[in-house]
């Protein structure tokens, strides 16, 4: 298990740290204590944002701060992270002082960051500034052919992130660039994360803009990748683009019903429902999924009628919809019964899909049924969200099911990771529902 780490950072991270991508170099550690320190920082990318948050070894982990003489203390589970936010009170009562704490990282001569320790091991480990390269530069080093991904490869994906929102444009103009491959159009487009509602919008006029690629079909991956990504932030122009773009045949409802269930009651519902009716199985789950989130009284009657359709995911969409909306109990308690058939489907999409259902129920009949599967040996993606499940339904018999969960140990060091995720959603539930009224 991750040891619990602390830093300690001097004065205010706003002001005191430069933003920029950090490569780590122990050179300057004792002799004997380089080889922990490269075993542990050697493939690490120290990141500053400009909002104040440290990224290290590509985590970002939850902690809180404590202000200790002119310090402020940042203690967390797993890898390093420093947020400008501040600690809830709870947090601060409920989490012990770490005996670990006392880590320092402090600027250096020549734009460097060092860490004084680690640990019980001293350091220095100093992170030298990556150079600035150009936002194609980092598209293409970025961009990994295989599974596995080169150190070089790692630097670029997050120098590119963190530039992403402020040079949005740069990264429109080369997915715009048919002289460029088909390949580093389309990971432009997936990689181009904006919350500038002027960026979003442009996104979506691209759609429409996008000058053909050198492989056939291949711009229908782009215009499905840059529909992803406005989802993730939609404003009302930018779907009324993406609507009107499955109008002319470049977009279908599929790749734009997740942006339309983004925005609440501005979605157009009636086309949401109309899309219940086409033929493609994808596009009926979709619409279904938006509705489920955006409910309605039409959107109801629609999911009675589909709730015995024999795509299952028409099925799962369908009856969550009922459980989550229906004003009669027994209906609602059948449609759980329903969803809860696909928790332990070999899909493990379709097992979380379901287990979300049953969260945005928020009735109690859903409680035994995310409880069980919790504590089964179904994925640590399905648990887990299991765990997030209970804790938002804010029923306190949930308590002795996470309290098991916590405690549990992997018999498989394979599935470490999973399990921690486990381990991290109970905890984040118990401490939601130790704020609920009556949870002991």
């Amino acid at each position: 298990m991750i040891t619990a780490l602390a830093l300690a950072v001097i004065g205010r991270v706003q002001a005191g740290f430069p933003v920029g991508s950090y490569r780590p170099d122990v050179s300057k550690a004792p002799v004997k204590s380089r080889g922990a320190l490269d075993a542990y920082f050697g493939r690490s990318l120290l990141r500053v944002q400009s909002d104040g948050r440290f990224f290290l070894c590509g985590r970002r982990q939850q902690g809180y701060w404590r202000q200790v003489g002119e310090q402020t203390v940042c203690v967390y589970d797993g890898f390093f992270m420093i947020s400008s936010s501040q600690p809830t009170e709870d947090l601060k009562k409920k989490w012990p002082k770490s005996n670990l704490e006392g880590l320092v990282l402090r600027r250096g001569p020549n734009g460097t960051l060092i860490l004084n320790d680690w640990g019980r091991v001293m350091g220095p480990v100093i992170f030298r500034p990556m150079p600035k390269r150009t936002i194609p530069e980092l598209i293409v080093t970025s961009h990994s052919e295989g599974d596995s991904i080169l150190k070089a490869e790692e630097e670029a994906f997050y120098a590119l992130r963190d530039r992403m929102e402020a040079e949005w444009p740069q990264v429109l103009s080369f997915i715009n660039d048919p002289k460029q491959s088909a390949a580093m159009r389309t990971w432009a487009a997936i990689m181009l994360d904006v919350k500038d509602p002027k960026g979003i919008e442009a996104m979506a006029q691209l759609i429409f803009d996008l000058k053909p690629t050198n492989v056939k079909n291949r711009d229908q991956s782009i215009r499905r990748s840059l529909a992803w990504r406005i989802a993730d932030n939609p404003t009302e122009k930018s779907a009324d683009l993406l609507i009107e773009a499955t109008r002319k045949g470049l977009l279908t409802p599929t790749n734009v019903a997740p942006a339309l269930a983004k925005l609440g009651p501005k979605a157009d519902i009636p086309l949401l429902i109309s899309w219940l009716t086409t033929t493609r199985q994808r596009d009926n789950e979709a619409a279904l999924e938006a509705l489920t989130v955006l409910g309605g009284d039409e959107a109801l009657s629609q999911a009675r009628t589909l709730a015995s359709s024999p795509e299952e995911g028409v099925q799962l969409a369908a009856n969550g919809l009922i459980a989550r909306f229906s004003k009669d109990a027994a209906e609602r308690k059948a449609a759980i019964a329903k969803v809860a058939r696909w928790l332990y489907s070999s899909n493990f999409v379709v097992g979380c899909n379901a287990v979300r259902a049953l969260g945005a129920s928020k009735s109690p009949d859903a409680l035994p049924f995310l409880a069980a599967v919790l504590l089964s040996d179904a994925s640590g993606i399905v648990r887990r969200d299991a765990a997030t499940a209970l804790g938002d339904l804010g029923d306190p018999r949930a308590v002795p099911a996470l309290i098991e969960a916590k405690l549990r140990e992997s018999g498989d060091g394979k599935n470490l990771f999973e399990e921690a995720q486990v381990w991290r959603a109970a905890a984040e539930a118990l401490l939601k529902l130790s704020r609920s009224k009556g949870s002991g």
